[in-house]
Protein backbone atom coordinates (compact mmCIF):
# COMPACT_ATOMS: atom_id res chain seq x y z
CA UNK A 1 0.00 0.00 0.00
CA UNK A 2 3.07 1.94 0.51
CA UNK A 3 4.01 2.02 -3.18
CA UNK A 4 -0.02 2.69 -3.90
CA UNK A 5 0.72 5.71 -1.47
CA UNK A 6 3.64 7.70 -2.38
CA UNK A 7 1.90 6.82 -6.59
CA UNK A 8 -1.34 8.98 -5.43
CA UNK A 9 1.06 11.69 -3.53
CA UNK A 10 2.84 12.47 -6.42
CA UNK A 11 0.07 12.37 -8.65
CA UNK A 12 -0.94 14.88 -6.63
CA UNK A 13 1.74 16.93 -6.12
CA UNK A 14 1.73 16.25 -2.50
CA UNK A 15 4.01 15.28 0.29
CA UNK A 16 2.97 13.63 3.47
CA UNK A 17 3.16 16.26 5.54
CA UNK A 18 0.30 17.92 3.81
CA UNK A 19 -2.06 14.64 4.33
CA UNK A 20 -3.65 13.67 7.43
CA UNK A 21 -5.46 10.00 7.88
CA UNK A 22 -9.01 10.16 8.86
CA UNK A 23 -10.39 7.27 11.15
CA UNK A 24 -13.62 6.94 9.12
CA UNK A 25 -14.85 3.63 7.52
CA UNK A 26 -17.35 3.25 4.91
CA UNK A 27 -17.01 0.21 3.88
CA UNK A 28 -20.26 -2.31 4.89
CA UNK A 29 -18.97 -4.69 7.99
CA UNK A 30 -19.02 -8.12 6.48
CA UNK A 31 -16.87 -6.90 3.83
CA UNK A 32 -13.62 -5.64 5.67
CA UNK A 33 -12.00 -9.14 5.40
CA UNK A 34 -11.68 -8.45 1.60
CA UNK A 35 -11.37 -4.58 1.26
CA UNK A 36 -9.03 -1.78 2.79
CA UNK A 37 -9.77 1.98 2.63
CA UNK A 38 -7.80 5.14 3.11
CA UNK A 39 -9.16 8.56 3.37
CA UNK A 40 -7.15 11.52 3.64
CA UNK A 41 -7.34 15.05 4.51
CA UNK A 42 -5.19 17.43 2.44
CA UNK A 43 -5.09 19.93 5.61
CA UNK A 44 -5.14 23.79 3.72
CA UNK A 45 -7.08 22.74 0.57
CA UNK A 46 -9.96 21.04 2.64
CA UNK A 47 -10.01 18.01 -0.13
CA UNK A 48 -9.53 14.71 0.53
CA UNK A 49 -8.06 11.34 -1.34
CA UNK A 50 -10.01 8.40 -0.93
CA UNK A 51 -8.00 4.76 -1.41
CA UNK A 52 -10.51 1.57 -1.89
CA UNK A 53 -8.19 -1.27 -2.32
CA UNK A 54 -9.13 -5.22 -2.85
CA UNK A 55 -7.25 -7.17 -0.90
CA UNK A 56 -8.80 -10.24 -1.08
CA UNK A 57 -8.66 -10.80 -4.94
CA UNK A 58 -12.54 -10.57 -4.88
CA UNK A 59 -14.55 -10.76 -8.32
CA UNK A 60 -14.76 -7.72 -10.32
CA UNK A 61 -18.58 -7.18 -9.62
CA UNK A 62 -18.34 -7.69 -6.00
CA UNK A 63 -15.21 -5.07 -6.27
CA UNK A 64 -17.08 -2.25 -8.57
CA UNK A 65 -20.42 -3.14 -6.23
CA UNK A 66 -18.50 -2.62 -2.75
CA UNK A 67 -16.25 0.63 -4.12
CA UNK A 68 -19.55 2.43 -5.00
CA UNK A 69 -21.56 1.29 -1.96
CA UNK A 70 -18.41 2.86 0.01
CA UNK A 71 -18.01 5.75 -1.49
CA UNK A 72 -21.54 6.43 -1.75
CA UNK A 73 -21.42 6.24 2.25
CA UNK A 74 -18.64 8.68 2.17
CA UNK A 75 -20.38 11.18 0.15
CA UNK A 76 -22.93 11.31 2.84
CA UNK A 77 -20.78 11.40 5.77
CA UNK A 78 -18.12 14.08 4.31
CA UNK A 79 -19.63 17.32 4.13
CA UNK A 80 -17.01 18.32 0.79
CA UNK A 81 -17.63 18.06 -2.70
CA UNK A 82 -13.12 17.84 -3.28
CA UNK A 83 -13.08 14.18 -2.84
CA UNK A 84 -10.87 12.12 -5.03
CA UNK A 85 -11.28 8.67 -5.42
CA UNK A 86 -8.96 5.90 -6.25
CA UNK A 87 -9.55 2.46 -6.72
CA UNK A 88 -6.50 0.01 -6.28
CA UNK A 89 -6.39 -3.55 -7.43
CA UNK A 90 -3.00 -5.66 -7.26
CA UNK A 91 -0.90 -2.70 -7.09
CA UNK A 92 -2.76 -0.98 -10.15
CA UNK A 93 -4.50 2.48 -9.57
CA UNK A 94 -8.01 1.61 -12.00
CA UNK A 95 -9.46 4.19 -13.84
CA UNK A 96 -12.60 5.18 -12.06
CA UNK A 97 -14.63 5.80 -15.33
CA UNK A 98 -13.95 2.78 -16.75
CA UNK A 99 -15.42 0.86 -13.96
CA UNK A 100 -19.01 1.83 -15.01
CA UNK A 101 -17.97 -0.47 -18.34
CA UNK A 102 -17.27 -3.34 -16.08
CA UNK A 103 -20.38 -3.06 -13.89
CA UNK A 104 -22.63 -6.47 -13.97
CA UNK A 105 -25.65 -6.18 -16.60
CA UNK A 106 -28.32 -6.27 -13.31
CA UNK A 107 -26.56 -3.34 -11.93
CA UNK A 108 -25.47 -1.06 -15.39
CA UNK A 109 -29.59 0.22 -15.60
CA UNK A 110 -28.28 2.13 -12.32
CA UNK A 111 -25.16 4.08 -13.49
CA UNK A 112 -25.58 7.51 -14.38
CA UNK A 113 -26.03 8.65 -18.06
CA UNK A 114 -26.50 12.57 -17.98
CA UNK A 115 -27.38 14.30 -21.65
CA UNK A 116 -27.60 17.91 -20.99
CA UNK A 117 -30.04 20.43 -23.49
CA UNK A 118 -29.01 23.87 -23.94
CA UNK A 119 -31.08 26.32 -24.73
CA UNK A 120 -31.40 30.13 -25.99
CA UNK A 121 -34.32 31.35 -25.29
CA UNK A 122 -33.65 35.28 -26.45
CA UNK A 123 -35.09 34.95 -29.80
CA UNK A 124 -37.53 32.55 -29.30
CA UNK A 125 -41.63 32.94 -30.18
CA UNK A 126 -44.13 32.34 -27.52
CA UNK A 127 -45.34 29.36 -29.83
CA UNK A 128 -42.42 27.68 -29.31
CA UNK A 129 -42.13 28.51 -25.54
CA UNK A 130 -45.55 26.78 -25.28
CA UNK A 131 -43.86 23.56 -26.85
CA UNK A 132 -40.97 23.60 -24.08
CA UNK A 133 -43.36 23.72 -21.61
CA UNK A 134 -45.55 21.19 -23.01
CA UNK A 135 -41.98 19.43 -23.14
CA UNK A 136 -41.18 19.83 -19.30
CA UNK A 137 -44.69 19.01 -17.92
CA UNK A 138 -44.13 15.75 -19.64
CA UNK A 139 -40.57 15.27 -18.20
CA UNK A 140 -41.66 15.99 -15.06
CA UNK A 141 -44.69 12.97 -15.51
CA UNK A 142 -42.54 10.29 -16.37
CA UNK A 143 -39.84 11.56 -13.93
CA UNK A 144 -42.50 10.92 -10.99
CA UNK A 145 -45.52 8.04 -12.65
CA UNK A 146 -43.98 5.42 -10.85
CA UNK A 147 -43.80 6.98 -7.45
CA UNK A 148 -47.39 7.52 -5.76
CA UNK A 149 -46.69 9.66 -3.64
CA UNK A 150 -44.89 12.26 -5.65
CA UNK A 151 -47.43 11.43 -8.08
CA UNK A 152 -50.14 12.98 -5.99
CA UNK A 153 -47.94 16.30 -5.83
CA UNK A 154 -47.20 16.32 -9.49
CA UNK A 155 -49.67 19.05 -9.76
CA UNK A 156 -48.15 21.41 -7.22
CA UNK A 157 -44.95 20.71 -8.37
CA UNK A 158 -46.13 22.06 -12.17
CA UNK A 159 -47.74 25.11 -10.89
CA UNK A 160 -44.49 25.98 -9.29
Amino acid sequence: MENILNKILEENKLDRHQVEKKDLYFIDESMKDYFQESLLEIKELNKYIYIFRNTSKRDLNTMVFEFFRATTNLLKEVNSKNIKTYLVEDKEILEFSSLFNKLPISLQKYSPDFDYILSDFENSEDKELKKMIKLRIFTEIIKYIFKDDDLKNLTALLLK
